[in-house]
């Protein structure tokens, strides 16, 4: 006869508490009265608990019998495969533009001085500084749309091992893109914190201490200043004499140099956050395959 449902010593030894629904072992762990969603892959080895008793005086309430079970582990090694691509090739986009551009700023340069410049050299240069632009802005849209996915799933698998409140969760890493001016700091702000929570404990099982995660986030912030930075120069718009040609193809310029360390630093972020979030699911289900003295159920 099976368990009735409730609140057992856990099998796994992650938690003191686990809780059982009557027929198989859930996610729902319970420590200190305070209730939360575990990560372990391994349950289903266990046996049930055989009617054993349900520990006195625990206060906290076991999930409803039926309701929604905890939000799976979201994998992010395909997006960040996918990002890394992108980001490779935009980072040899963005050099292929920057080299374009300095070539035309040259020819204004020579325009000036009264040196000869045939129109096919301009309009040839023209044509490609127009061609990488249009390339480059699609490779952005792409980065942009991989990137708010992974940073939502990031978000949510972050709820699985920290049991406080995200101050920025899920559902800024996408609003937090289309907020008038709070849009150059609000993406940042995220992706710090999902850097921060996805940092897993230290071999001894303690936490990384608050310090070196606020220390560790700046990496994120050299990332988030040179995209602004960069998307700023693109913006400016000097005019049309020479000169003033010659200026807003400088910022043009810089711009597009400013892309490329965004870029570097995007791609290693996304990947160590990957790195970050699978070590710990693997963690825990190393963990929950580890068993010392058996417990009164497992006792032959």
């Amino acid at each position: 006869m099976s368990a009735a449902p409730g609140w057992y010593p856990d099998p796994t030894r992650r938690k003191p508490l686990r809780y059982w629904d009557g027929e198989t072992w859930t996610t729902w762990a319970a420590e200190a009265g305070i209730t939360t969603a575990d990560v372990v892959e391994a349950l289903e080895q266990f046996p049930d608990p055989h009617d054993a008793p349900p520990p006195p005086g625990h206060s906290s309430p076991p999930p409803a019998h039926g309701s929604a079970p905890p939000e799976p582990f979201r994998a992010l090694r395909a997006l960040s495969t996918a990002l890394t691509s992108l980001l490779a090739v935009t980072i040899v986009t963005a050099i292929g533009m920057t080299l374009l551009v300095v070539r035309r700023i040259n020819l204004l340069d020579d325009v000036d001085r009264g040196a000869f410049v045939s129109r096919d050299d301009l309009e040839s240069v023209d044509t490609a500084v127009a061609a990488t632009a249009v390339w480059t802005v699609l490779l952005g849209v792409a980065v942009f749309v991989v990137l708010v996915v992974f940073l939502f799933r990031a978000s949510k698998n972050t709820a699985l091992w920290s049991p406080a409140k995200a101050r920025w969760g899920p559902g800024w890493t996408i609003g937090g893109w289309f907020i008038p001016i709070a849009a150059a700091v609000i993406p940042g702000l995220v992706a710090a914190e999902i850097w921060r929570r996805s940092q897993p404990p230290d071999d001894s099982g303690m936490p990384t201490p608050a310090g070196e995660q606020r220390a560790s986030a700046g990496i994120v912030w050299a990332w988030w200043t040179c995209s602004i930075v960069g998307a700023l120069l693109w913006q400016v718009d000097a005019g049309d004499s020479l000169s003033e040609l010659r200026l807003t193809n400088i910022f043009i310029a810089l711009g597009s140099l400013a892309w490329i360390p965004a870029s570097m630093l995007l791609l290693f972020i996304v990947r160590r956050i990957t790195s970050y979030q699978h070590e710990r699911v693997e963690r825990a289900a190393v963990g929950a395959t580890t068993t010392a003295t058996p417990l009164p159920w497992e006792r032959r």
